[in-house]
């Protein structure tokens, strides 16, 4: 009996730390710097799919200089930890929060109809927010 709680006791220690591995490569690796540069490369290819000039580069000389790249990795580590967490309403909110965005950075979108790079910014959208589900499933370990 004594052997089985040892075991236990080194079970449950193994999976906490495959816990915190699991949640460092959903947050890190796949949600900053995996998300970082997929959703850049995805967004690339969107401008040149559509014929528009690429607006933002992959390496800014600024953090704050454009801040798509810090809106970016802020909303896949939050949704990725809403998605990690069980969160219930989680793909209620990523729709609410792609309208709200696209709404505030292109008015095009309520004024003249859509443009291209509006398309672009939701197609985007979309893009990182899908990076955010993978990085999520990592976090509960349904992926991994």
């Amino acid at each position: 009996m004594a052997t089985l709680g040892a075991q236990s006791s080194v079970h449950s220690h193994t999976m906490i730390e495959n816990e915190y591995l699991r949640w460092f490569i959903g947050l890190v690796v796949v949600a900053i710097v995996a998300g970082w540069i997929v959703s850049y490369l995805w967004y690339a290819f969107l401008c040149w799919l559509v014929k528009i000039e690429c607006k933002v580069s992959l390496w800014p000389k600024r953090p704050l200089d454009e801040t798509g790249h810090l809106t970016g990795v802020v909303e896949r580590v939050f949704f990725a930890v809403a998605i990690g967490t069980d969160m219930s309403g989680t793909a209620i909110a990523m729709i609410g929060w792609i309208t709200v965005k696209n709404i505030i950075l292109w008015p095009g979108f309520t004024r003249n109809g859509p443009s291209a790079q509006g398309t672009v910014s939701l197609l985007s959208s979309m893009g990182s927010m899908l990076i955010a589900i993978v990085a999520g499933e990592i976090c509960r370990g349904k992926l991994l």
